[in-house]
Protein backbone atom coordinates (compact mmCIF):
# COMPACT_ATOMS: atom_id res chain seq x y z
CA UNK A 1 0.00 0.00 0.00
CA UNK A 2 1.25 3.46 -0.85
CA UNK A 3 1.90 5.88 1.99
CA UNK A 4 -0.79 8.14 0.52
CA UNK A 5 -3.44 5.51 -0.09
CA UNK A 6 -4.68 5.23 3.49
CA UNK A 7 -5.08 8.99 4.13
CA UNK A 8 -6.71 9.47 0.71
CA UNK A 9 -9.16 6.66 1.45
CA UNK A 10 -9.94 8.25 4.82
CA UNK A 11 -10.67 11.52 3.00
CA UNK A 12 -12.82 9.72 0.40
CA UNK A 13 -14.77 8.09 3.21
CA UNK A 14 -15.41 11.41 4.96
CA UNK A 15 -16.01 13.71 1.98
CA UNK A 16 -17.79 11.37 -0.45
CA UNK A 17 -16.62 13.12 -3.65
CA UNK A 18 -18.15 12.63 -7.10
CA UNK A 19 -14.86 11.42 -8.56
CA UNK A 20 -11.16 10.98 -7.84
CA UNK A 21 -8.65 12.78 -10.05
CA UNK A 22 -5.23 11.19 -9.63
CA UNK A 23 -1.86 11.31 -11.33
CA UNK A 24 -0.89 8.35 -13.49
CA UNK A 25 1.69 7.17 -10.97
CA UNK A 26 -0.84 6.76 -8.16
CA UNK A 27 -1.51 3.25 -9.41
CA UNK A 28 -3.55 2.43 -6.31
CA UNK A 29 -6.08 5.17 -7.16
CA UNK A 30 -8.30 2.84 -9.22
CA UNK A 31 -8.55 0.42 -6.31
CA UNK A 32 -9.45 3.23 -3.92
CA UNK A 33 -12.01 4.79 -6.26
CA UNK A 34 -13.63 1.40 -6.87
CA UNK A 35 -13.73 0.73 -3.13
CA UNK A 36 -15.83 3.89 -2.65
CA UNK A 37 -17.91 3.50 -5.82
CA UNK A 38 -16.64 6.62 -7.56
CA UNK A 39 -15.10 7.07 -11.02
CA UNK A 40 -11.38 7.71 -11.28
CA UNK A 41 -10.00 10.27 -13.70
CA UNK A 42 -6.37 10.35 -14.74
CA UNK A 43 -4.62 13.69 -14.61
CA UNK A 44 -1.88 13.84 -17.20
CA UNK A 45 0.01 17.06 -17.78
CA UNK A 46 0.30 16.18 -21.46
CA UNK A 47 -2.14 16.63 -24.32
CA UNK A 48 -4.63 14.54 -26.37
CA UNK A 49 -2.09 13.61 -29.06
CA UNK A 50 0.23 12.12 -26.43
CA UNK A 51 -2.63 10.13 -24.89
CA UNK A 52 -3.48 8.68 -28.31
CA UNK A 53 0.10 7.83 -29.31
CA UNK A 54 0.85 6.35 -25.90
CA UNK A 55 -2.23 4.10 -26.10
CA UNK A 56 -1.30 3.13 -29.67
CA UNK A 57 2.24 2.20 -28.62
CA UNK A 58 0.90 0.08 -25.77
CA UNK A 59 -1.75 -1.72 -27.87
CA UNK A 60 0.09 -2.29 -31.16
CA UNK A 61 3.82 -2.02 -30.31
CA UNK A 62 4.64 -0.71 -33.82
CA UNK A 63 8.28 -0.15 -32.86
CA UNK A 64 8.78 -3.94 -32.73
CA UNK A 65 8.27 -4.20 -36.49
CA UNK A 66 11.26 -2.12 -37.61
CA UNK A 67 14.87 -3.21 -37.91
CA UNK A 68 16.66 -0.03 -36.84
CA UNK A 69 16.27 2.99 -34.56
CA UNK A 70 16.02 5.30 -37.57
CA UNK A 71 13.52 3.30 -39.65
CA UNK A 72 10.10 5.01 -39.60
CA UNK A 73 6.99 3.17 -38.50
CA UNK A 74 3.35 4.23 -38.81
CA UNK A 75 1.22 4.64 -35.71
CA UNK A 76 -1.63 2.24 -36.58
CA UNK A 77 -5.14 3.58 -36.43
CA UNK A 78 -4.24 7.17 -35.62
CA UNK A 79 -5.58 9.91 -37.89
CA UNK A 80 -3.05 11.74 -40.01
CA UNK A 81 -0.58 9.03 -41.10
CA UNK A 82 1.77 9.63 -38.14
CA UNK A 83 5.27 8.26 -38.71
CA UNK A 84 7.90 8.04 -35.98
CA UNK A 85 11.24 6.38 -35.38
CA UNK A 86 12.55 4.77 -32.20
CA UNK A 87 15.05 7.62 -31.96
CA UNK A 88 12.19 10.10 -31.60
CA UNK A 89 10.62 8.32 -28.64
CA UNK A 90 11.66 8.39 -25.01
CA UNK A 91 13.11 5.06 -23.87
CA UNK A 92 10.20 4.29 -21.57
CA UNK A 93 7.77 4.26 -24.52
CA UNK A 94 9.65 1.58 -26.44
CA UNK A 95 8.01 -1.83 -26.14
CA UNK A 96 11.29 -3.73 -25.70
CA UNK A 97 12.40 -1.72 -22.68
CA UNK A 98 11.47 -4.26 -19.98
CA UNK A 99 14.65 -3.59 -17.99
CA UNK A 100 13.92 0.05 -17.23
CA UNK A 101 12.18 0.54 -13.85
CA UNK A 102 10.35 3.60 -15.13
CA UNK A 103 9.09 1.57 -18.12
CA UNK A 104 7.81 -1.12 -15.74
CA UNK A 105 5.99 1.49 -13.66
CA UNK A 106 4.54 3.07 -16.80
CA UNK A 107 3.35 -0.31 -18.08
CA UNK A 108 1.61 -1.04 -14.77
CA UNK A 109 0.11 2.45 -14.81
CA UNK A 110 -1.17 1.94 -18.38
CA UNK A 111 -2.75 -1.39 -17.40
CA UNK A 112 -4.55 0.31 -14.50
CA UNK A 113 -5.54 3.21 -16.71
CA UNK A 114 -7.64 0.89 -18.85
CA UNK A 115 -10.01 0.78 -15.86
CA UNK A 116 -10.33 4.53 -15.46
CA UNK A 117 -13.33 6.62 -16.48
CA UNK A 118 -11.42 9.27 -18.42
CA UNK A 119 -8.53 11.68 -18.52
CA UNK A 120 -7.90 15.35 -17.76
CA UNK A 121 -5.28 16.86 -20.09
CA UNK A 122 -3.28 20.08 -20.21
CA UNK A 123 -4.60 21.20 -23.58
CA UNK A 124 -7.65 22.74 -25.19
CA UNK A 125 -10.00 21.13 -27.69
CA UNK A 126 -9.48 23.68 -30.46
CA UNK A 127 -5.74 22.92 -30.56
CA UNK A 128 -6.13 19.23 -31.39
CA UNK A 129 -9.78 18.37 -32.11
CA UNK A 130 -8.92 15.34 -34.27
CA UNK A 131 -7.06 13.59 -31.45
CA UNK A 132 -9.49 14.68 -28.75
CA UNK A 133 -12.33 13.16 -30.79
CA UNK A 134 -10.28 10.04 -31.57
CA UNK A 135 -9.54 9.49 -27.90
CA UNK A 136 -13.20 9.80 -26.98
CA UNK A 137 -14.68 7.87 -29.90
CA UNK A 138 -12.09 5.18 -30.59
CA UNK A 139 -10.53 4.70 -27.17
CA UNK A 140 -13.96 4.91 -25.55
CA UNK A 141 -12.80 7.22 -22.76
CA UNK A 142 -13.92 10.69 -21.82
CA UNK A 143 -11.40 13.50 -22.07
CA UNK A 144 -11.50 16.91 -20.40
CA UNK A 145 -9.29 19.76 -21.57
CA UNK A 146 -8.25 22.20 -18.86
CA UNK A 147 -5.18 23.84 -20.32
CA UNK A 148 -2.87 25.26 -20.95
CA UNK A 149 -1.97 25.42 -17.28
CA UNK A 150 0.80 27.56 -15.79
CA UNK A 151 3.23 26.96 -18.61
CA UNK A 152 4.28 30.60 -18.76
CA UNK A 153 4.72 31.04 -15.00
CA UNK A 154 8.23 29.77 -14.34
CA UNK A 155 9.60 32.05 -11.65
CA UNK A 156 8.44 32.37 -8.05
CA UNK A 157 7.14 35.95 -8.37
CA UNK A 158 4.82 35.05 -11.26
CA UNK A 159 3.50 32.00 -9.43
CA UNK A 160 2.93 33.99 -6.24
CA UNK A 161 0.77 36.52 -8.10
CA UNK A 162 -1.64 33.90 -9.50
CA UNK A 163 -5.11 33.67 -8.03
CA UNK A 164 -6.37 35.85 -5.21
CA UNK A 165 -4.17 38.44 -3.54
CA UNK A 166 -2.76 37.42 -0.15
CA UNK A 167 -4.45 39.03 2.85
CA UNK A 168 -1.08 39.73 4.51
CA UNK A 169 1.35 42.00 2.71
CA UNK A 170 4.95 40.79 2.64
CA UNK A 171 6.26 44.19 3.83
CA UNK A 172 3.96 44.51 6.88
Amino acid sequence: MSMLQEPVEQLLSECKPNCLVADMFFIWANESATKFGIPRLLFNGSWSFYQCTSACMMMYEPDKHVSSDSEPFVMPGLPGDIKLTKKQLPEFMLSNDDENEFAKLLKKSNEEDLKRFGVVVNSFYELEPTYADYYGNVMGKKIWHIGPLSLCNRNFEDKALRGKQASIDEND
